[in-house]
């Protein structure tokens, strides 16, 4: 007879989650390999279907690379985005691109994800988990906005029954 492990519940539950990492995983890179089989050359002609907010921070041809080197060194690969740094590192294209050469292995990792989430999105492949999260990086310059448009209510909430106009050209509140 075979004797179960106290907590066995806890280990079948840790299994099946790294089964579903590596299921997904496999979707996402035949979905990248599948879009960029589309383009002679990808690198050039790939087109990606943004969110309504792209966001101002990378730029359409810093994406493509990065999908391209997704492709080229496969999304379960240990070091990946520790490749990637330093392939954009070596490339020509961002010699002089400080921004780009910049970025961390985490904030690539960062990009990488939401890239692939919006590939996997295009191909209809629902997003389950970390939704939220790719939905805030993609769009950091709208947050920054709201946050500061609502101190400005706020502000405006001091005083309720005083009449307030906003000068269009400096955007100061005029009591």
């Amino acid at each position: 007879m075979i004797k179960l492990t106290a907590g066995y519940d806890r280990y079948i539950t840790a299994i099946e989650a790294g089964e579903e990492r590596l299921r997904k995983q496999d979707r996402q890179t035949k979905f990248l390999h599948e879009k960029l089989s589309q383009y002679r050359a990808p690198l050039l002609q790939l087109q990606i279907q943004y969110n309504q907010n792209k966001g101002k921070v990378y730029t359409e041809e810093e994406d493509r690379f990065l999908l391209v080197q997704l492709d080229k060194f496969g999304v379960g690969r240990e070091d990946l985005y520790e490749s990637i740094r330093e392939e954009i590192r070596e490339s020509p294209l961002f010699r002089f691109d400080w921004f780009f050469l910049s970025r961390t292995s985490l904030e690539i990792q960062r990009r990488c994800t939401t890239l692939l989430t919006m590939i996997m999105r295009e191909f209809g492949e629902e997003k389950r988990g970390l939704e939220d999260d790719d939905s805030r990086e993609s769009t950091p310059a709208m947050k920054k906005s709201k946050k500061a448009g609502n101190k400005l209510v706020e502000s405006l909430k001091v005083y309720p029954h005083t009449l307030y106009q906003i000068d269009s050209r400096t955007s100061r509140v005029l009591v």
